[in-house]
């Protein structure tokens, strides 16, 4: 990966933060996930696991992350 997509990425991650949010049941996943995929890139270590995917009934009942 060069710095200069490891620049873009970081550009991305910044723009889509969200600093006014103040209650702790937001969360954003896939921006964490993206972080970390960069961060071990940018280390050259190995990529991060996947999370398990949820099943459709926690999803539609908005359990967990």
């Amino acid at each position: 990966m060069s710095q200069q997509e490891i620049a873009r990425a970081l550009v991305l991650i910044d723009r889509m933060a969200q600093d006014d949010l103040e209650d702790s049941e937001f969360t954003d996943a896939c921006t964490d996930a993206l972080a970390k995929v960069i961060e071990a890139k940018r280390e050259e270590k190995p990529l991060p696991e996947a999370p398990k995917p949820r099943s459709p009934e926690a999803r539609a009942a908005g359990q967990g992350p």
